[in-house]
Formats: structure tokens, C-alpha cells, sequence
């Protein structure tokens, strides 16, 4: 059973020219076995999709991919299969007259039993849901259907924008064929005022993947995940971002897995041969979420810090843990002292950087900072030298492993150091990811020289409620020259300085605990 967020540490794979081509390639879903899996691709004609399918080898590979005739109604049809069930039954996009054996007649989905070798509408029965008719409107929706829980996940656009809904069955039927209760909305957990879709609910009914474009993720659609709360679907933890694994600067979409190979398949635009192309990626199982008591409600934020005066505390912590989904606990920040954070580090990727043992003491003094966060608190990673990246972006802290993972590849070793852009990206972000009533920090971590252009200088006095540290990893004999630079321009500034491997690892996270501590 997959009860777990996946944790992803290989490079994502296309499944190649036997599936794959210059068109479309979407919605993979598979046999009950995980033997065959369906997709839709674009026909070239009119943006319209069919149904195909490939078959897993003995070796573990996807072959040759085939039409699949009988799931495949018109051809002016976007034909698109939701799920694959037992006895050849499957849920399809569209609702048809089974009578005239012709076309669709109206959006919405139908099971279908495949009888033949042929698509035949006398094999479909339409898939009944309170209100749907009147809430699409004649609009395309996506499904997902668990059986074993007897769920329905649905996504389209509701007045105005794309959401995620969830059905529960009327009561006191039996079987696979049900009747479904009016759509309920999922809570701003899931839903934003941005758009998602693409849902997919893992084989034990509680962890929830789905795509948005939500703002602070790598791309135009990024994969999202949740974890329920609560037995009446209303609460739901803070979506998180499956990271760079899986999400690049291009949309990612249709997320599913496939529990007979242990991989994560979805659909990306970057690296395609076209356009979209089916993606799989080994996972291993990460038991992220066992902390997390199910009745549990994330924490409501909380009024905002005092300003911080002082730029340096030698207090120790005791020794971190790894951790992933944690309960909000005395050595994990406890939401009762410390407020809600939105942190961004704005690191210094020169070669200067690469000199000593600075990267490693950057290294061990983000563990124990990231190690102690919260699931309410958001984190950024923003590399700049002679470019700028934006690297790592979460609204809700799941896991440490993507950024220490993303910290390890770092390689300190471009010539320049264009802090400017980089300070724009690190507001804008502070800016999308505001929380109202916590502590929005920039933390600019660099340990050399760097030159601040006054449209910079201008952007940070207009933005006084995103705090800004400069923390200085060892920059030795120009130490004092640094901080005078730094003291002219922004007197509000804090100033943390890490020198030592061993003395200084606790620095960040006392500046944190510093920075949210309530009044």
C-alpha cells in the first residue's frame, strides 16, 4: 500500500520513442494488474485525442504502443479513459445516446464494458453525479475514481476557475456501478485562486497528488500533494511540491502510480519530443507522514515578530533529527512560541564560495535550521553569481531532503555576482508567498564583496514587512569592510556571521528562533 509521499532520487525518465512522439502524449492510467498502461494522444486533426495503449515486458520496459479500437469512439471525440477496473470496466470521458449508437451527447463520463473489438455506445452507461450538468456546463472535466474507498475526484472549471472536488456515494448501494452526492469543493489547503487539477488519490485513499500553477513552484503546472486529515474530507495538509524531480520549468501534470514497478509516471513538457510525453521515475517509499496524528489541524497563523535588534547568538541547540512531516513538537519550533515562517535564502554560488570549509558550514548550519521547521512554515532556495535560479520553493515544509539534496549538488563556481536580480527574485518571492500575520525573511548569504544597485536598495525600503539578513560565512580579512557596505545602505538590516565549522552551526537557527519568537 502506498500510504506515503514518494521520495524521488533519480533522474526522471521518458519512456521513449515506442510511446512517446511529436504529439501529445497524456493521462496515463493503468490495468489492475499495472501491466497495461492507457493514455490519450493528440490526433494532429482538429486538437482532437485517441485512446492507446502499451504493454510492460518482462525486462521492465513499455513497448510499442497500439490503438486501442475498442475504447476509441469518434474521431472527432476527445476520447480519454479515467480508470481501468476489473471485468473490462472502464470510466470514459463523455455521456452517449445508447439507444442511436452515435456520438456524445453532453460532457460529463460513462463506464464502459468493452464486449467487443469494436467502441460500441450500447456497452456505456452513464455515470450519474448530482448537480455536475449544471456545474460544468458544457465544459471538460478530469476524474478519478478509488474503488477500494469508493471515492470520486473531480476537477473543472466552477465560477471562474479550475478547483478540485471530491463526491461521496449515496448511500446503500452496492457495487461498482454508484450514484454520486453533489460535488464538494476542497478546502484552500488544495484550492487556491490559482487553477488545479489532474487528480490523483494513492491506493490508501489519504495522500492526494494533483497539478497546479500556483505561485512558488518551477514552473508553469507543477505536482502537488496532500495529506488527509480527517475522515470527512475537510481538512487537509498544506500542498506541498514534489520538488525538482519531478517539477521543472515546464508543466507537469497527471500524476499516477504504478505499485507493480515501484514508479511515479506523469506527463512533462520539458524534454519532450514535441509536447507532452509520458515521464516515470523511481521512488522509494518515505514514511513522511506516521507523526501526523490524522485529526490533526494545521496551525492558524499568528500575530508578527518584534523587530530584531541583535545580529549574533552563541546559544546551542541540542542535536537534529531528520525529519519530513513532523508533529509540531518543543524541539520543532512549537507554534505556541514561535510564529509561522516564510524563509528565503538567497545564496552566493561564486567560486569564493567553494574556498575552505564555507559550503560545508553553510551546509550543516541549513540542516539544523531546516530540520527544526514546520509544515506551516514555506522555505525558498535562490542561487545567484553570474545567474540567477530559483532552485527549491514550498508553501508548506514537508521534508528537508530536497533542499539538502539540492545543497549538496550546488556548484560554488561562477565568476560574477550579480546580487540584483537576485534580491528582485527573492522579494517577488517573499511577496507571493506573504504570510499576513508570520516572519517573511531574506536571508542574502554570501561571503565576499557584492554591489547593490539602487533600484534594489529601492525595492527593499518599499517592502519593510519582508525582513533582511545578510549572514557572512567566513569572509576573513574583509569582514569589517562588508559590514560598513551593508550598514550604510540598509541600517535596518540584521548581520549574522559564521566563521567556525563546529562554534557557528547553530547560527542560523537561533537567528530563526530570534526572528518568530512571540512577544
Amino acid at each position: 500500500m502506498l500510504a506515503a509521499q514518494p521520495k524521488f532520487t533519480v533522474v526522471k525518465q521518458n519512456l521513449g520513442p515506442l510511446v512517446n512522439d511529436l504529439q501529445d502524449q497524456i493521462l496515463p492510467v493503468f490495468s489492475p494488474e499495472r501491466k497495461t498502461l492507457y493514455f490519450s494522444q493528440n490526433t494532429g486533426v482538429n486538437e482532437a485525442y485517441e485512446i492507446w495503449k502499451t504493454q510492460l515486458d518482462a525486462n521492465g520496459a513499455w513497448g510499442n504502443k497500439q490503438k486501442e479500437s475498442y475504447l476509441n469512439g469518434s474521431s472527432a471525440l476527445n476520447n480519454y479513459v479515467f480508470g481501468a477496473y476489473s471485468n473490462n470496466l472502464f470510466l470514459i470521458n463523455g455521456r452517449f445516446d445508447n439507444k442511436a449508437d452515435s456520438s456524445v451527447f453532453s460532457k460529463g463520463f460513462s463506464w464502459y464494458t468493452a464486449k467487443s473489438s469494436f467502441f460500441s455506445v450500447k456497452n456505456t452507461q452513464t455515470f450519474t453525479v448530482d448537480s455536475l450538468d449544471e456545474m460544468l456546463r458544457g465544459q471538460f472535466a478530469n476524474a478519478f475514481y478509488h474503488p477500494a474507498k469508493k471515492l470520486l475526484l473531480l476537477s473543472f472549471a466552477y465560477m471562474g476557475k479550475r478547483d478540485l472536488y471530491i463526491c461521496t456515494p449515496k448511500p446503500g448501494q452496492k457495487g461498482q456501478l454508484l450514484q454520486w452526492n453533489r460535488p464538494i469543493r476542497l478546502p484552500a489547503t488544495i484550492n487556491t485562486t490559482f487553477e488545479e487539477s489532474c487528480p490523483y488519490l494513492d491506493e490508501s485513499g489519504t495522500v492526494l497528488y494533483f497539478s497546479s500553477n500556483r505561485p512558488g513552484g518551477f514552473g508553469s503546472d507543477d505536482i502537488y500533494c496532500s495529506k488527509l486529515l480527517n475522515d470527512d474530507f475537510t481538512q487537509w495538509t498544506p500542498a506541498q511540491n514534489l520538488g525538482f524531480y519531478v517539477n521543472s520549468n515546464k508543466s507537469e501534470l497527471y500524476y499516477s502510480v504504478s505499485s507493480a514497478d515501484a514508479y511515479a509516471y506523469f506527463v512533462s513538457y520539458k524534454n519532450s519530443y514535441g509536447a507532452g510525453d509520458i515521464f516515470r521515475i523511481k521512488f522509494e517509499m518515505a514514511d513522511k507522514w506516521n507523526n501526523m496524528p490524522v485529526t490533526q489541524k494545521p496551525a492558524e497563523n499568528q500575530p508578527a515578530p518584534a523587530v530584531i535588534n541583535s545580529s549574533r547568538n552563541q546559544n546551542t541547540v541540542p542535536g537534529t533529527t531528520t525529519v519530513t512531516m513532523p508533529p509540531i513538537g518543543k524541539d520543532k519550533l512549537p507554534v505556541e512560541e514561535y510564529k509561522p515562517n516564510n524563509v528565503l535564502f538567497l545564496l552566493d554560488v561564486s567560486q569564493s564560495m567553494s574556498k575552505g570549509s564555507k559550503m560545508n558550514l553553510l551546509k550543516k548550519a541549513t540542516d539544523q535550521l531546516v530540520s527544526k521547521l514546520r509544515y506551516i512554515d514555506k522555505l525558498s532556495l535562490i542561487t545567484f553569481g553570474e545567474r540567477v535560479q530559483l532552485r527549491y520553493s514550498t508553501s508548506a515544509l514537508v521534508s528537508k531532503d530536497t533542499v539538502m539534496n539540492i545543497l549538496q549538488m550546488l556548484q560554488p563556481n561562477e565568476y560574477d555576482t550579480y546580487i540584483n536580480p537576485g534580491l528582485d527574485t527573492a522579494y517577488r518571492e517573499a511577496i507571493n508567498k506573504y504570510i499576513e500575520d508570520g516572519n517573511n525573511e531574506v536571508l542574502v548569504i554570501t561571503d565576499g564583496y557584492f554591489s547593490i544597485s539602487q533600484k534594489s536598495i529601492d525595492l527593499i525600503k518599499k517592502n519593510p514587512q519582508i525582513r533582511l539578513t545578510f549572514v557572512l560565512v567566513d569572509p576573513g580579512s574583509i569582514t569589517q569592510n562588508i559590514i560598513d557596505y551593508i550598514k550604510q545602505r540598509f541600517p535596518e538590516s540584521v548581520i549574522v556571521q559564521m566563521e567556525n565549522e563546529n562554534k557557528d552551526v547553530n547560527l542560523l537557527l537561533e537567528h530563526i528562533k530570534q526572528s518568530s519568537k512571540r512577544n
